[in-house]
Formats: structure tokens, C-alpha cells, sequence
């Protein structure tokens, strides 16, 4: 049975937006620079699209870097 996770750790509506983050990442990555402003109205999720980016990032990051954020 699939388990139902807290709404607070859902992700919706928002794909567009992690993509073009990752893509800008990924060009980083590669000695690209790159710039991502979210720019919106208070409450739009723009605290939560950082959170699931770093999320993806540090799951995907290979063990022996550093991270590019603490995890505490």
C-alpha cells in the first residue's frame, strides 16, 4: 500500500520552475555561470522550490564531495 506522505513534503505545480533551477545547475556543474532569481508575492512557494532543489541535489550528489549545503 502506498503511504500517503504530509503535505508539507508534497511537491505540485511547480515543475517548470525546479527545471529551469536544475538545468542552470547542471550548466554550473560544467563551468557555465549561471544566475536563478525567484522573484513572486509572499506565499507562492518560492522557499519550497529551493527546498525540493536542494532535496534533489543533495540525494543525487555522489558521497565523497562535500555537500553544498549542511545537512544539520
Amino acid at each position: 500500500m502506498h503511504r500517503m506522505k504530509n503535505w508539507n513534503e508534497l511537491f505540485l505545480g511547480r515543475e517548470k520552475e525546479l527545471g529551469s533551477i536544475h538545468t542552470a545547475w547542471a550548466s554550473a556543474q560544467q563551468g557555465k555561470p549561471q544566475i536563478a532569481v525567484l522573484l513572486g508575492e509572499t506565499g507562492l512557494g518560492k522557499t519550497r522550490i529551493v527546498q525540493q532543489f536542494y532535496a534533489d541535489i543533495a540525494t543525487n550528489q555522489q558521497s565523497e564531495q562535500t555537500p553544498y549545503w549542511p545537512t544539520s
